[in-house]
Formats: structure tokens, sequence, C-alpha cells
């Protein structure tokens, strides 16, 4: 029971240490690609990395979690509208 609620206790902060740790890596990488010129896109898109946009990734990932997680649904309609808000194009085939 002890190692169930230590488990529950740490997911939180695994979950921020993991999330700050790619932030960081996506911000250094734009920030890399903007300095040498290197305008490449990803997913068809050109996504800016700002820390705005890190946070409001962020914030739309804990609403879409807790959405999905009451109401027994996926993420997709708070993470499909946020892939569009920053930039990123869908794919029709």
């Amino acid at each position: 029971m002890l190692a169930l609620v230590i488990l529950f206790l740490f997911q939180f902060p695994i979950a921020l240490l993991v999330f700050g740790y790619e932030a960081v890596k996506l911000y250094k990488e734009h920030k890399r690609r903007v300095s040498t010129g290197n305008l490449e896109y990803i997913c068809g898109a050109s996504i800016e990395w700002t820390a705005v946009n890190l946070a409001f990734c962020a914030l739309c990932g804990i609403v879409g979690g807790v959405v999905g997680g009451l109401l027994g649904s996926g993420g997709g309609f708070i993470l499909g509208p946020l892939l569009l808000e920053i930039g990123v194009i869908p794919q029709v085939d």
C-alpha cells in the first residue's frame, strides 16, 4: 500500500521534470535552427517554440488529460485544435 502512495505522489514531479526537459530541448533546438537560418519544416509547419507556446501546450495537455479522464474520452478534441493553433497543418491523404 505504501508503494502505491509513493508512486501516486511522485507522478506529478516526474511529469514536470520530463516536460521541463522536453520543453528546454524544443526551445534550444528552435533557437539553433533560427540562428543558423535553417527554417526546416516539421510536420508541414514551422512551429515557433517560444515560452508562451510551450506553456500553452502544457496547459492544453493538462486540460485534455483532465477532461479525457473525467469523460472517459480521448484528448483529441483538445489536442487537435491545439496543434492547429500552433501551426501544425493536418495531413489529408
